[in-house]
């Protein structure tokens, strides 16, 4: 009669360092995920602050160019218009000289550090919408 000589294995789970390790990694990758959702989610609002700069900057523009009068151009803002939190400069200027145009700047800034930059357009009128 022959006896075999059997090693058991009573190893059947995980050891707590290898429990550990695996949660070391699964928590490295769920913290980079959570960094690029934060990055995805600031670009976007202060995209959608830089866009909503433009178009009052391009709506004050369109106002101030729709005038008949360019000699009469100041830099008051469009009584119709809601500003909430943007605050917007307007320039007149007059570099050539003369009646016949001006050079308009329009810069809308949301203060208080929340958001995007300050939007500058610049354009050049002759009145009438030109």
């Amino acid at each position: 009669m022959k006896i075999e000589n059997r090693i058991v294995d009573n190893e059947n789970g995980f050891s707590l360092i290898e429990v550990l390790i695996a949660i070391a990694i699964f928590s490295a990758g769920v913290l980079a995920a959570l960094a690029m959702q934060y990055a995805v989610v600031s670009g976007n609002a202060s995209g959608n602050v830089v866009n909503q700069e433009m178009m009052m900057g391009q709506w004050i523009i369109e106002q101030k160019k729709n005038e008949g009068n360019v000699v009469g151009l100041d830099s008051a803002v469009p009584g119709d218009i809601v500003l909430g939190p943007y605050v917007p400069v307007i320039s007149v200027s007059n570099p050539l000289g003369g009646t016949a145009s001006r050079f308009l700047t329009v810069t809308v800034d949301r203060p208080g550090g929340r958001g995007g930059h300050p939007v500058t357009i610049r354009t050049l009128t002759m009145g009438n919408g030109i």
